[in-house]
């Protein structure tokens, strides 16, 4: 294996839900989502690893694959058998064992499909003259069975030995910009402003070393999702004064920051209010036709359930607020399932500034689950853009929350010259219980 060059990113998972879609959904569910109530064969997915990769022409490497559940968090993997194929031979050959060849520059997915499921990974060519950024290597990442005092999830995961690249920084300004708002409240049980961290590495010091951190799982803040090499601090985009947390989000892939929170004890009714600034020209659009344009923003999850809730962007442009709750037995819906409309991107996309997104989940009241999410720009009163509730099957409790999420996955493979971003300026969680109307938005 002399001649493999590997570039290894965090695995890029791709549901059967999407590789079935036909674009963007007509109002309602997006067929993409991964719980989505009408497409229940989603609740398998393959994962090729590695997500994305840099090869010179001639250069080898292997690519492998992975079965897995709703959720990685959730379920434990295994290998799996896959047949291979890619979408542009001229750029990169796969054999029948996944053995990907670079034939000339450029981009080519490869594509692994075991069963009826199927998940896609980017490899891009490099001329042999071209001279190659050397890699910076992470520790071995090893998941295992863990319990840990955030979540009452575990997970049991092998997983490669990581190697990344430093995050394009093509999206970033050189000239400092700063945006000013409400800071984080005396209120909030968890928070975080980015300002204690000088730098990413100190960032990735609370990131759980199960997602490409360098924390204890077991005390970590940002206890699970994925993509965590492609977070970074920056300090040419403030807010308040203080750095910001950029999601890179790369051309030519589908990978995107997913950093998960998770809480004990659990609760019945939260606030999770986030200060979000995206790149100009960001867009949930791609390359692929058989996936819908779509990007889950926010998210939160609960105790002993599967499934989440989540605001997401979907139909390109429109803003949906939807949870179900999926049985641990056999990831059956058992509750919610129902979707509101918050409408739709307006300047959130073009103006550069700053966003304030609200998002209220009650589930104390009972029989009946509410999620409301109000929006506006930064410093403006924010309006309540939409409610969406729901009931357990069979009259069984409301689950109870254990997890909220910034980002969850981005549907599309982007095009190789759309590198884009977005900036969490800062983000907080207050208990409902102890603060029913912390930022005096009124009885709904």
């Amino acid at each position: 294996m002399s001649a493999v060059r590997t570039l290894v990113a965090p695995a890029l998972v791709v549901a059967l839900s999407a590789a079935c879609a036909n674009g963007d959904s007509n109002g309602g569910v997006d067929p993409s989502s991964l719980t989505a109530t009408d497409n229940r064969m989603s609740l398998m997915s393959v994962a090729v690893t590695p997500g994305s990769d840099t090869l010179k022409v001639g250069a080898t490497d292997t690519l492998h694959v992975t079965t897995k559940g709703l959720f990685a968090m959730f379920m434990s993997g295994k290998q799996a058998s896959a047949s291979w194929s890619s979408s542009d031979t001229t750029v990169a050959k796969v054999s029948s064992a996944g053995i990907v060849t670079g034939m000339q520059a450029g981009i080519a997915q490869i594509t692994a499909k075991s069963g009826m499921a199927s998940g896609t990974g980017t490899i891009t060519v490099q001329g042999a003259a071209e001279a190659v950024t050397p890699p910076v290597t992470t520790p071995p990442v090893t998941k295992t069975t863990t319990s840990e005092t955030s979540t009452s999830q575990s997970s049991s995961i092998s997983t490669t030995p990581v190697t990344t690249t430093t995050p394009p920084t093509t999206t970033t300004s050189t000239t400092t910009t700063s945006g000013s708002g409400t800071g984080v409240t005396s209120m909030s049980m968890l928070s975080d402003d980015f300002s204690e961290y000088a730098n990413t590495a100190a960032f990735l010091a609370k990131v759980s070393s199960n997602i490409g951190g360098t924390a204890s799982p077991s005390s970590a803040r940002y206890t699970d999702g994925a993509n965590a090499n492609l977070a970074a601090i920056d300090n040419t985009v403030l807010y308040n004064g203080h750095p910001t947390l950029k999601y890179n989000q790369p051309g030519g892939m589908a990978n995107s920051p997913e950093l998960w929170v998770g809480f004990s004890p659990t609760l019945t009714h939260i606030w999770f209010r986030t200060k979000i600034r995206f790149s100009p020209g960001f867009t949930t659009t791609g390359t692929l036709t058989n996936s819908a344009n779509a990007y889950k923003l926010l998210g939160w999850g609960w105790n002993n359930y599967y499934g989440s809730g989540r605001l997401e962007i979907s139909n390109t442009t429109q803003y949906q607020l939807y949870w179900t709750a999926l049985a641990e037995s056999n990831s059956a819906t058992v509750g919610g399932g129902t979707t509101g409309i918050a409408g739709n991107i307006t300047t959130e996309w073009s103006d550069g500034g700053w966003y304030d997104y609200i998002i209220e989940v009650d589930y104390s009241q009972g029989p009946t689950g509410t999620a409301r999410v109000w929006m506006a720009k930064d410093g403006q009163t924010p309006v309540l853009q939409t409610t969406s509730s729901g009931t357990m099957q069979g009259g069984a409790p409301l689950p109870t929350l254990n997890q909220i999420m910034l980002g969850m996955n981005f549907n599309q493979t982007r095009a190789a010259s759309q590198t884009q971003a977005l900036w969490y300026g800062q983000w907080e969680l207050i208990d409902g219980s102890q603060h029913a109307d912390p930022y005096g938005l009124g009885a709904q």
